[in-house]
């Protein structure tokens, strides 16, 4: 959970702290959902494949950050946002429509 949420125990000290969020974060699908990586990615319509140096445009990446002094526990399940200018209501369907179908293909 993101602190920028109202519900989030440390809302208070990032209200106090920052004027606004990025559009840039990254998560990890559950273990179980590793291999359907490749099928979120693609059930995406307005996120474009790619990296992003600031731009408008959403985008996305799979991502799995080399780790030196831990083990990374969620291999192949990393995945990158970049969230652009696109409506907020599109964006956020287009989401929930690519976990619908990945978490619906275990």
């Amino acid at each position: 959970m993101s602190p920028t949420l109202p519900e989030h125990a440390g809302h208070a000290i990032w209200k106090r702290d920052f004027l606004g969020a990025s559009g840039l974060f990254a998560f990890a699908l559950r273990p179980d959902l590793a291999e359907q990586r490749r099928t979120f990615i693609d059930a995406l319509k307005l996120f474009a494949l790619g990296g992003s140096w600031g731009g408008y445009e959403s985008l996305v990446m799979p991502i799995d950050p080399p780790r030196t002094t831990t083990r990374y526990p969620y291999a192949n399940a990393g995945i990158r946002l970049h969230v652009g200018l696109e409506d907020l209501d599109d964006l956020k369907a287009d989401l929930e429509h690519a976990f619908t179908l990945t978490n619906s293909r275990t």
